[in-house]
């Protein structure tokens, strides 16, 4: 007869299907898109993601244009890496506390206000502080929202689930670069800036008008 440890054991025990990538992928896309909070979820952080991705090929279109020495190029970047892992230490203190839909509204805000200087000014000292500043939330705001899609989620469906999300958030910043070349030479750097920054108001805005997202 089995034991209650081991009936638990095997509830607590993702199901091994054996199948290929694509398929897991295409199962995992079943349960998103069964579930309107998870797409409303997903799209947020779609939104959010892309925007990150489009921001850092534009600044780094920018200096590159403005003649920045390679070395300096390369410190923004460290710039954003430090500011995301401070951010990191930041989120495990404070994640457990914080709501997540005023959560994830306001730290899409500060993120857009992180990067309204760049649309007046593109001096390399105020694109470090900007990009540093902006990176600093970005680590709870994935644990807020990753967490919350996943506390919806059976435990046999999430490695199924984070799959098909990421493929579909990676697929979608792969053309955030190919957007940054094509709309600065049209409309400049601070006006792709101001697009960018009315992606994230608009994000904060379905996040902050979506009863599911408490």
């Amino acid at each position: 007869e089995p034991t209650p440890e081991a009936d638990t054991h095997a509830a607590d025990t993702p199901k091994q299907t054996g199948g290929s990538f694509f398929a897991d992928l295409i199962d995992g896309w079943r349960w998103v898109l069964a579930s309107k909070t998870i797409v409303s979820s997903v799209g947020i952080i779609g939104l959010g993601q892309f925007v990150i991705f489009a921001l850092h090929q534009a600044v780094n279109l920018s200096l590159v244009e403005q003649g920045t020495d390679p070395l300096l190029i390369s410190l923004s970047n460290v710039g954003m890496a430090a500011g995301t892992m401070l951010g990191s230490v930041i989120s495990v203190r404070i994640c457990d506390r914080v709501p997540v839909g005023r959560g994830v509204v306001t730290i899409l805000v500060v993120t857009a206000a992180s990067y309204a200087p760049m649309t007046l000014w593109q001096a390399y000292p105020v694109i470090l502080a900007s990009t540093f500043l902006a990176s600093l939330p970005m680590p709870l705001f994935s644990a807020l929202v990753n967490g919350f899609v996943f506390s919806k989620t059976p435990v046999d469906k999430q490695g199924r689930t984070r799959a098909a999300i990421m493929t579909t958030i990676m697929l979608i910043g792969s053309g955030s670069g190919a957007l940054a070349g094509e709309l600065i030479p049209r409309i400049g750097f601070g006006g792709f800036v101001w697009v960018m920054i009315a992606l994230l108001v608009f994000s904060a805005a379905l996040a902050a008008t979506n009863p599911r997202l408490r």
